[in-house]
């Protein structure tokens, strides 16, 4: 199983990006979004390590909210 770990701050490019793509996936995988639209985590990095630490997939795949149809080419 993969763990797709994403920071998100916009539900609307994430549902019509990321999610999209991950909706047409065979691979197993688990979706980790670390929402940070209160601005919480002061970087990209500290919260995509954030949700990393409760992944449970054998590979983690730290990804944008605007990654697109691409995603589903590096999961096969």
């Amino acid at each position: 199983m993969i763990s797709v770990i994403c920071v998100s701050n916009d539900k609307k490019v994430l549902k019509t990006s990321l999610l999209a793509g991950l909706s047409k996936q065979t691979t197993a995988y688990e979706f980790i979004n670390v929402e940070n639209r209160d601005g919480r985590f002061s970087s990209a990095a500290k919260a995509l390590n954030h949700g990393g630490k409760d992944a449970k997939g054998k590979h983690l795949m730290f990804v944008r909210q605007d990654t697109e149809r691409e995603l589903a080419d590096k999961m096969r």
